[in-house]
C-alpha cells in the first residue's frame, strides 16, 4: 500500500468513526447536537359546544335578513355557522368560518321557508361539537322588522334632547335629537320594556309589544328629579275615614302612604277571614298604626284573593301591587334612597314615594326594626305560602325585591287600576 493509500483510508476511518459517534449522540438524546432543550406548550383543549340563542326553535315570522346569536364559549377564537335547508346538512345554503363574535347577520334567505342552522367553537386545540339543530320558518314579507318611534318631552322642556334610549331585551341604543325625537328601527317583532334616562331626571320605562312591520309610536315625558306631582285629576283619595295622596311614578300612580284600615287586633294572634279586617299595629299601639299604617298577613292583605293584582284592603279602584309593577316603581326610581321619605336615614324622597320605614311583625308575633325596615306585600304569589315583597332598609340602597311567608306582617301601599 503505497502513502498515499494509507493516507486515504486512515481519513475514511476518521469519519466513519466520527459518524457513529454522532448518530449514537442521537439515538441517546432524541435530538441531533444543534438541537436546543425548549418546552413545548401543548395547544388548549378545544371549547365547549355552543349553545343557539336566536333565532328561537321552531319559531316563525323571522326575517329573511336572518340575525343568528349563540352564547359565547369560554376560550373559543371563533365559531362556525352552518344554515341549511334540510335537517342533515346535505344542502348548505350557508357555512361561514371564523367568524369573531357570537353573532352573525345574514342576507338573502327565502319568504315562507323552513331554515335549520348550528353552530361551533373554534380555538387552537380544535373544534368543538356542532350544536343542537334549530329550525325557524322565515316571514311572508321582506318587511318583517318593526320600528318605536316618539318624542321625548318633559313639562318644562318640551324637547329634550340627549336623552337614552334603549330596550331590554338589547336593540340598538339611541339618543334623542335637538328636537326630542328618536328612533329605534330593525327590531324583531315581540316584547319589549322600553327605557329613556337622562341626569337629573326619574328614569322612565313601559312595557310594548311589537307586531311584524310595525311602526310603534311612544312619547315619553321625563319628570326632574324632585319634581313631584300627584297623578292627574286625582290628588286624593279619601277611604275607611282617612284621606290619603297620590303621586304619579313613572306610568303609575302610587299612594303616598301605607294603607291604615281595619280593626287592630294583638300581633299574637292570626288574622282570619271572619269578614271583618284586622290589622297589626306595631308593638300593639295604635298611634304607630297612624303613622306608619298597618301590618297585615298576605291573606288578610289580599281580601282572601289568590288573583295577582287583587284589591284586597285598597280603595275602589285600587289593588295591591303586583310584583312587575314593584319592579317598574325601583327603575323608574333607580335606588332605595329615592324610595324612602326625608330623614329615613339618607332618604331623598325624590320619586315622592315617601315610605317610612315601619318594622314588620314576625310569624311568632313578635314586632321588629321600626326606623330600620320597611317591607310591602305584592299582590304576586312566589310559592306554596309564600309571596312576594318589597323590602327597604336603612342602610343600603338597593331595594329587596323577594319573598316571604304569607304569615308574617308586612305593609300595604296600593296602586291605581288603569
Amino acid at each position: 500500500m503505497t502513502t498515499t493509500e494509507s493516507y486515504v483510508m486512515k481519513k475514511a476511518i476518521f469519519f466513519m468513526l466520527l459518524s457513529l459517534i454522532l448518530f449514537s449522540s442521537c439515538k441517546k438524546d432524541g435530538s441531533s447536537p444543534t438541537d436546543s432543550n425548549t418546552n413545548i406548550t401543548p395547544p388548549p383543549n378545544p371549547p365547549s359546544v355552543p349553545v343557539p340563542v336566536a333565532p328561537a326553535n321552531h319559531s316563525s315570522n323571522i326575517s329573511i335578513e336572518g340575525v343568528f346569536s349563540w352564547y359565547a364559549m369560554q376560550g373559543a377564537d371563533s365559531y362556525t355557522v352552518q344554515v341549511a335547508s334540510d335537517s342533515q346538512f346535505t344542502i348548505k345554503i350557508v357555512e361561514q368560518s371564523g367568524i369573531k363574535s357570537s353573532t352573525l347577520r345574514m342576507k338573502g334567505l327565502i319568504i315562507l321557508t323552513k331554515y335549520y342552522w348550528r353552530v361551533k367553537a373554534v380555538n387552537k386545540g380544535g373544534a368543538s361539537e356542532f350544536s343542537s339543530t334549530w329550525n325557524f320558518t322565515t316571514a311572508d314579507s321582506a318587511s318583517s322588522y318593526s320600528a318605536i318611534t316618539g318624542i321625548v318631552l318633559n313639562n318644562l322642556t318640551p324637547q329634550l334632547a340627549g336623552v337614552k334610549v334603549y330596550t331590554v331585551p338589547a336593540t340598538a341604543t339611541i339618543y334623542t335629537d335637538s328636537t326630542g325625537g328618536y328612533l329605534i328601527k330593525n327590531i324583531i317583532p315581540g316584547s319589549y320594556t322600553l327605557y329613556a334616562e337622562k341626569d337629573g331626571f326619574i328614569k322612565y320605562s313601559t312595557s310594548i309589544y311589537l307586531e311584524q312591520g310595525q311602526v310603534y309610536e311612544q312619547n315619553i315625558t321625563l319628570d326632574f328629579i324632585g319634581s313631584v306631582s300627584s297623578c292627574n285629576g286625582v290628588p286624593t283619595v279619601t277611604f275607611g275615614g282617612k284621606t290619603y295622596t297620590t303621586v304619579q311614578i313613572g306610568n303609575e300612580c302610587w299612594l303616598k302612604e301605607n294603607i291604615d284600615f281595619g280593626t287592630m287586633i294583638d300581633g299574637t294572634g292570626n288574622q282570619t277571614d271572619n269578614g271583618s279586617v284586622e290589622k297589626y299595629c306595631y308593638e300593639n299601639k295604635s298611634e304607630n298604626c297612624a303613622t306608619y299604617g298597618g301590618l297585615y298577613q298576605w291573606g288578610e292583605a289580599m281580601g282572601y284573593a289568590q288573583t295577582s293584582g287583587a284589591q284586597g284592603v285598597c280603595p275602589p279602584g285600587w289593588h295591591i301591587p303586583t310584583k312587575s309593577e314593584f319592579q317598574a316603581l325601583v327603575i323608574a326610581a333607580d335606588n332605595s334612597r329615592n324610595l324612602r321619605a326625608v330623614g329615613e336615614g339618607a332618604g331623598t324622597d325624590s320619586s315622592g314615594f315617601s315610605a317610612l320605614l315601619g318594622g314588620y311583625r314576625y310569624n311568632s308575633g313578635v314586632f321588629y326594626y321600626l326606623r330600620e325596615h320597611s317591607t310591602f306585600w305584592s299582590s304576586t304569589i312566589y310559592s306554596a305560602g309564600n309571596a312576594n315583597y318589597m323590602g327597604l332598609r336603612i342602610g343600603d340602597n338597593t331595594v329587596n325585591l323577594g319573598a316571604g311567608e304569607v304569615t308574617q306582617g308586612f305593609s300595604v301601599r296600593c296602586v291605581k287600576n288603569e
